[in-house]
């Protein structure tokens, strides 16, 4: 591996364990829908080659995600959702065979997707949050907290 394959792994490595899981799977979106407009943009100019690399690219990442469905703990959202990379697969194969020009319409089905995993993994977070929040004290209910500018304690 050359030095600048490393140093592209080692960021890789180090930013899947920085990033939540939603936010990745939402950056991994962002990826394919950047690659199905830059494959408009080589099909409106008659750039074959470049056209089916970047919907290459946009199925690889699909079947990946496709394929770390977690089956065992998630039966059902994991068959809706190997259903839906199943459609989206399919839409894209139309289009490196060159039988549709849906390129808008397929980047606005992946935004929305996107959309329901942001709030997804935002509700995640709220859920997160108030789960570790402390019990409060009966009587006198505060929640004491600690931030860069020292501690404050809100009573209810």
């Amino acid at each position: 591996m050359n030095l600048y394959n490393q140093q592209k792994f080692q960021a890789y490595k180090q930013a899947s364990h920085n990033v939540g899981k939603g936010k990745q799977i939402v950056m991994l979106y962002d990826g394919v829908i950047r690659f199905v407009q830059q494959a408009k943009s080589a099909h409106e100019n008659k750039n074959i080659a470049e056209r089916f690399n970047l919907l290459q690219k946009a199925i690889n990442v699909i079947m990946g995600l496709q394929g770390s469905l977690d089956v065992q703990n998630y039966p059902e959202i994991s068959s809706s959702l190997y259903d839906y990379y199943e459609t989206i697969y399919i839409r894209l194969n139309n289009l490196i065979k060159g039988d549709s020009e849906e390129y808008d319409s397929l980047n606005d089905d992946l935004k929305a997707m996107r959309d329901a995993w942001i709030a997804a993994d935002a509700e995640q977070k709220t859920q997160t949050m108030v789960e570790n929040m402390p019990p409060l004290a009966m009587g006198n209910p505060s929640i004491v907290t600690t931030n860069d500018f020292g501690s404050f304690a809100i009573t209810a």
